[in-house]
C-alpha cells in the first residue's frame, strides 16, 4: 500500500498537467497582490476622502451655526441684564477709598510685591458683575490686567464694565487695566488662542522704561 502511494506521488509530479495547474496557480497567486493594488487601494483612498469631506462638512455647519445662528438667536430673544448698578462700589475691604479717592490704603501692600509685578489675562463672555468681583479681588496698583470681551457678548457688559472701573477706581492707577478689540470666541476653536495672544501682546507692548528693557511685569497669568 505504502509503496502504491509513492508510486503515484511520483506519477503525479511528472504529470505535464499536474505541474502546468501547478504554474498556473503560481501565477494567480502572483496577480493577487497586482489585484488588491489596483482595486482595493483606490476604494481605501475613497473612503478615507469621503471621511474627510464628511468631516469638514460638519466643521463648517458647525461653525456657522455658532458664528451666525447662535448669536442671533440670542440678540433677539434674550434680554440681557446686569445685577447691579455701575456707579454703585462696595463698602467691604477695598484698596481705596468707594468714592474713588485716597491712596492711604495702598501702603499696606508688601514691599516684595510691588518689586514682583504681576500681569493678568481677563476672558470674559458675559456676567459683567463677575468680571468685576475678580477683578475687584486680584487688583493691585502696581499689577497690570487686559480684559477681552468676546464680540459677541452685548454692548451693554462691555458698558458696564468701563463704567464700573472708572467709578469705583482712582483714574490716577486705573490705565494699568487695558481692553482689547473684541474677538469672537468659540470653544475649542483657534479663536480661544488668539483671544489670549491677543491680551498678550497688548500687555507686552506696555511703556517700558527703556527700548530694551523688559515689560513692567514679571509673571503673566
Amino acid at each position: 500500500m505504502e509503496r502504491r502511494v509513492a508510486l503515484y506521488n511520483v506519477n503525479k509530479t511528472d504529470d505535464p498537467g499536474y505541474a502546468e495547474a501547478q504554474q498556473r496557480i503560481g501565477t494567480e497567486m502572483g496577480r493577487l497582490p497586482v489585484f488588491i493594488g489596483r482595486y482595493i487601494g483606490p476604494v481605501i483612498k475613497l473612503i478615507l476622502l469621503a471621511s474627510i469631506v464628511v468631516d469638514t462638512g460638519y466643521l463648517l455647519y458647525e461653525y456657522r451655526v455658532k458664528t451666525h445662528v447662535i448669536p442671533f438667536l440670542s440678540s433677539r430673544f434674550t434680554t440681557h441684564r446686569v445685577n447691579g448698578s455701575p456707579r454703585d462700589c462696595e463698602n467691604g475691604s477695598w484698596w481705596f477709598h468707594p468714592s474713588g479717592s485716597g491712596h492711604q490704603p495702598w501702603q499696606h501692600i508688601l514691599q516684595e510685591e510691588i518689586a514682583f509685578p504681576i500681569a493678568y489675562t481677563i476672558m470674559a463672555f458675559e456676567r459683567p458683575d463677575q468680571v468685576w468681583r475678580l477683578l475687584r479681588a486680584i487688583y493691585r496698583p502696581h499689577n497690570f490686567y487686559c480684559v477681552h470681551f468676546d464680540q459677541k457678548s452685548p454692548l451693554l457688559y462691555k458698558k458696564w464694565l468701563r463704567q464700573k472701573i472708572e467709578t469705583c477706581i482712582p483714574s490716577q492707577v486705573s490705565n494699568n487695566i487695558v481692553f482689547i478689540p473684541s474677538i469672537s470666541v468659540y470653544h475649542s476653536y483657534m479663536s480661544v488662542l488668539e483671544a489670549d495672544l491677543a491680551c498678550m501682546r497688548a500687555l507686552w507692548q506696555l511703556p517700558r522704561k527703556n527700548v530694551t528693557s523688559e515689560p513692567p511685569w514679571k509673571y503673566l497669568i
